[in-house]
């Protein structure tokens, strides 16, 4: 067999172009039985690699390979043990409930073995007449094809209380978990951004719901207070670097506990909607497994960082990632814990490595090859082929080297354990008029066995296995209908009383910054809202109401506009988007861009706005002056922009503020009072709409 990594061409081509040809012949890994049973196996068939070039020769073992054994309550010689699912005589056996089936019965041996370990009952052993080491967790693996095998299995071990880690070659980048980093990463890039806020919002890092979403849109005091955290985070970054950044936003919003959380949730359902396509990915990892991924990106992006020039070239890098289809080891999954967990492994990933147990439970389940892919891709004399026309030979030798390649992950399956492999044959199935119609000849384990159609029942298949089963290193048996559903005994001490360490040091008032948002936030939300008392027009809408009750439309002027939060951002806005000196080119612009933004009908609101905004340019900023009498008045349309700074950020030192003194000081001037916040020390900070320089 090739090396671990080689592709099996370039290997196929270098060995025609050798004269002289070396084997290892010899197994240093796994015990005499468990290689005499895989050397049975594939010594079943002339031609077991479909490849001439690729022959099985019979693999040896030293002398010390035949002390290694598993010692169980119940004695069992055999070291590849073989467990058959027959079909439903009715309706066959389709993929999803076949999968099911077997992670529950794997699940379930894995469980007695545990079991029988903690009695003292299991043990591995490598040398005859030495107490053998116990059994653990962390000692058995689970072999599968890919995530959604892995997310099966892993479920049905959770049922039984028993742990276990998820490893593969998938990048990091291939996550959820990445491409939200994306969208928070934008927003944390252009904090007064509220689109890309928005966007940050609804993922699931955030874990902001629907209502909260609307909240933020409506209210504006919610709105300030996500602005002033996103705001936060983007001066971490500034200061300190994108991953202090990350770690603080999840710190502050709770991400591991709301991870964790989701997990048990996922943990109670049941994972029958898995279907059969293969398609039904499980995204969604355990909570260990997502905050793993979160705490890898981020180092990512903190490595990045030192490489790069500002937080565009960092994006844009993390945006090429996301893309690209290459992955380096540094990008790969890493281990969600180092805990003592059984290993659930994809047989890629497992080349090279050895376990001391083994369960292969799915390599008897046939790839999705109902649709042909056009166009094809597959060698033919060693010279790769794409196949535009997708013709029927070329799907012919598509499907024979998917089960080449089936055959050669099966190898090295079943070379990976020590000491046990449990092998799963399943006869996935259909029951049709004419009978049943299997897809085990499809696999390479069914080629193996000698299965080359598919008019193949279980009496079939179990007669081909008793062939090969008639050494005691190989034991067959078939899963039953009463599955075992126990959870596993934990061994742990969970009766120490634990409590939180009891306060002895006097409170102190901690150095903070606080804003307006944080002194009104417990005031009605009538009476925070920012400038919303500024004018009064009451006695404006009086009369225009009073003038014309007749009228079937409302006016479209600025005492009809929208009220509200999101009318004031948008005006905000627009005034942001040109030169108060260039209104006649640039403010139709501005409007434009902002209405669409804000979902604003520009057929209705384009001639109200522009004369309103026109108003607004025009009016005197200082007091007493006219717009029509005092021709050297201020007024926004004589600020050029250079002259200007919008929403320029202040902080103001407080030594020390308390809500009982501001509310007497409000009450002797007349005010409203009511406010209730925490006694303030360190620094108010702000923002001002418009500062500028006159003159």
């Amino acid at each position: 067999m090739p090396s671990r990594g080689a592709d099996i061409y370039t290997y196929i081509a270098t060995r025609q172009q050798t004269q002289a040809h070396y084997n290892l012949e010899t197994n240093y890994r796994s015990s005499t039985k468990l290689v005499d049973g895989v050397n049975q196996l594939f010594s079943q068939h002339s031609n077991p690699f479909i490849s001439d070039e690729i022959p099985y020769d019979q693999v040896n073992t030293p002398p010390t390979s035949a002390h290694k054994r598993l010692t169980e309550a119940n004695t069992d010689p055999s070291a590849l043990r073989i467990k058959l699912l027959a079909e439903d005589s009715e309706l066959g056996l389709n993929k999803a409930t076949a999968r099911q089936i077997l992670a529950a019965d794997a699940a379930s041996e894995i469980k007695r073995l545990l079991t029988e370990s903690q009695q003292g009952l299991c043990t591995i052993n490598n040398k005859g007449n030495t107490e053998g080491e116990p059994l653990i967790a962390k000692h058995i693996a689970v072999l599968v094809r890919d995530r959604n095998e892995a997310a099966v299995m892993k479920a049905e071990l959770s049922a039984r209380k028993i742990g276990a880690v998820f490893l593969s070659r998938d990048s990091v980048f291939n996550t959820l978990e990445a491409r939200e980093m994306a969208l928070l990463l934008y927003a944390l890039a252009t904090p007064k951004d509220e689109r890309a806020i928005r966007a940050a919002l609804a993922t699931e890092l955030v874990g902001y719901s629907a209502l909260q979403i609307h909240q933020f849109n409506q209210d504006e005091e919610q709105r300030q207070q996500v602005l002033n955290q996103f705001i936060h985070w983007h001066e971490l970054w500034l200061t300190r670097g994108v991953m202090p950044a990350l770690l603080n936003f999840a710190s502050e919003t709770q991400l591991i506990h709301r991870y964790l959380s989701q997990a048990e949730q996922i943990k109670s359902e049941h994972i029958n909607d898995i279907n059969d396509s293969d398609k039904a990915a499980n995204s969604k990892g355990s909570g260990e497994r997502r905050l793993t991924d979160f705490r890898h990106l981020a180092e990512l992006l903190q490595q990045k960082a030192t490489e790069l020039d500002g937080s565009s070239a960092l994006i844009n890098w993390y945006e090429q990632q996301l893309i690209s289809t290459q992955s380096g080891d540094e990008q790969q999954l890493r281990l969600e814990s180092e805990q003592n967990l059984v290993q659930i492994v994809t047989i890629h990933k497992s080349k090279g490595l050895e376990y001391p147990v083994c369960f292969v439970p799915f390599i008897s389940l046939a790839r999705n090859n109902s649709r042909r892919p056009s166009p094809m891709l597959y060698h033919q004399n060693e010279q790769l082929v794409w196949d535009i026309d997708a013709t029927d030979e070329g799907w012919e030798l598509l499907k024979q080297e998917t089960l080449a390649e089936d055959l050669r992950l099966l190898y090295v399956a079943l070379t990976r354990p020590i000491y046990v492999c449990y092998l799963y044959i399943a006869n996935q199935s259909r029951k049709l008029k004419a009978g049943i119609s299997s897809q085990l000849h499809e696999t390479g384990i069914g080629y193996l066995l000698g299965i080359v159609d598919k008019h193949t029942e279980f009496n079939l298949i179990k007669a081909q296995v008793d062939k090969i089963a008639t050494i005691d290193a190989i034991s067959v048996s078939q899963i039953t209908d009463t599955i075992d559903t126990s959870a596993l005994t934990s061994t742990d001490n969970n009766d120490v009383h634990l409590s939180a360490k009891a306060l002895t040091r006097k409170p102190s008032l901690g150095w903070r910054v606080g804003s307006y948002s944080g002194l009104v936030k417990h005031l009605p939300h009538e009476r925070v809202a920012p400038g919303a008392d500024d004018e009064d027009f009451s006695d404006e809408l009086l009369q225009l109401q009073l003038q014309d009750d007749e009228l079937l439309e409302p006016q479209l002027d600025r005492f009809s506009f929208e009220r509200g939060a999101n009318a004031g951002s948008f005006m905000h806005l627009v005034l942001e988007l040109f030169d108060f000196t260039q209104a006649d080119t640039e403010l139709a612009g501005a409007l434009q861009k902002a209405m669409k933004q804000y979902g604003f009908d520009e057929t209705l609101w384009f001639e109200p706005l522009s004369l309103w905004y026109q108003h607004i340019l025009a009016t005197p900023l200082a007091k007493h002056q006219s717009i029509h009498h005092d021709s050297d008045a201020i007024n926004l349309m004589q600020l050029p922009s250079k002259q200007t700074s919008v929403e320029m950020e202040f902080y103001l030192p407080i030594s020390t503020l308390q809500a009982q003194q501001l509310n007497h000081i409000l009450q002797q001037h007349g005010y409203v009072a009511g406010l209730d916040f925490d006694t303030l020390q360190g620094m108010l900070k702000g923002f001002i709409d418009l500062t500028f320089e006159h003159q």
